[in-house]
């Protein structure tokens, strides 16, 4: 009777664990499943994130015809710019300005022919980072740039771009070539963007503006974009360096919104704060897509004003024509 006894409860046990083995077994099937499936929601998640962030810059900079934009995307486009900058303790300076790019055919379309006195083309060694940043528009209505583009190497990391043309001002023409490289990568939550362009002209020589831009959506309507640059000109002493910062604000799509918060300074042997200034940049597309009113109010703290408050207003009128508009934010 025991021996029957001791076979039965040897049989239980062994069915008993054989049952634990199964049901652990399952469970680590089930928690095996649950990793994969929630490393593939991260998985998607970051690709969705890197998308929502790539999609809100390029649309910010196609929006507010940044040249982180303009410069790598071949497309053909007219666009003009009628500009007004008013400064207490100024008077009011006005420009008219145009940019024309032709893609043209051949080797897989990468070269183009741009004609323009826009002011990304007009900012030589007369307009310093300086005058640039405070859109102190120079009386350049007679200068034109004609120049044959190369866009040579175009990836999500990389893109290489060549230039080079003349630049008439003042009934005289001088040669000019230019390279500009991008690098894109990323760091923790941050989109990191590296741009570099060197450029030559035969009267003014070389010039070089480094830029290192870092970006984050920091929801569906607010995006942050902080950039650290540094130019210099070699007919020039010391170097130009700035800190500029942006909040981008989404209104809708046919309207945005920039607060900016620059910081320029100067050195030779030690740096000299040149200016700081405040400013709001509202742009709206007022009639359809190619026509573009753009106000914005500034405050500014120059050095040579012994930093006193000096309020100012940018007011812009701009047209474009052609495969400009990256439509939507979020169209995927």
């Amino acid at each position: 009777m025991f021996f029957i006894n001791a076979i039965v409860f040897l049989n239980m046990s062994q069915g008993s664990l054989a049952a634990t083995d199964d049901g652990g077994q399952q469970a680590q099937s089930t928690q095996s499943e649950d990793n994969e499936l929630w490393t593939e929601k991260m998985d998607r998640y970051h690709e969705k994130a890197n998308e929502i962030l790539l999609s809100s810059a390029k649309w910010i900079d196609s929006f507010f015809i940044d040249d982180n934009y303009t410069d790598e995307v071949n497309k053909t486009y007219l666009r003009t710019r009628f500009s007004t900058f008013f400064e207490e303790g100024e008077s009011a300076e006005s420009n008219f300005s145009y940019k024309l790019r032709l893609k043209l055919p051949g080797a897989e379309k990468r070269f183009a022919l741009s004609v323009g006195s826009d002011d990304d083309l007009l900012d030589g060694f007369e307009d310093t980072p300086n005058s640039i940043a405070r859109d102190r528009l120079e009386e350049v209505d007679d200068d034109t740039n004609v120049a044959l583009e190369f866009f040579g190497w175009d990836t999500d990391k990389h893109n290489l771009k060549f230039s080079g043309g003349i630049r008439i001002r003042s009934g005289s023409a001088v040669g000019y070539g230019s390279s500009r490289y991008r690098y894109r990568t990323e760091i923790d939550d941050w989109k990191v963007r590296f741009t570099e362009r060197v450029r030559w002209y035969e009267d003014d020589g070389w010039d070089s503006r480094s830029r290192v831009d870092f970006e984050q959506p920091w929801d569906e309507n607010l995006f942050f974009r902080t950039t650290p640059g540094l130019d210099w000109y070699e007919r020039r002493d010391g170097f130009y360096y700035s800190l500029t910062n942006s909040v981008y604000q989404l209104l809708d799509e046919d309207a945005a919104i920039q607060y900016e918060l620059n910081n320029f300074f100067y050195t030779e042997v030690s740096g000299q704060h040149e200016e700081t200034n405040i400013r709001i940049r509202f742009r709206r597309r007022i009639y359809k897509d190619w026509l573009v009113l753009e106000i914005s109010p500034q405050l500014a703290w120059y050095e040579e004003r012994d930093y006193d408050t000096v309020p100012g207003l940018f007011i812009r009128l701009e047209t474009w024509f052609g495969n400009f508009s990256e439509g939507k934010i979020f169209d995927f």
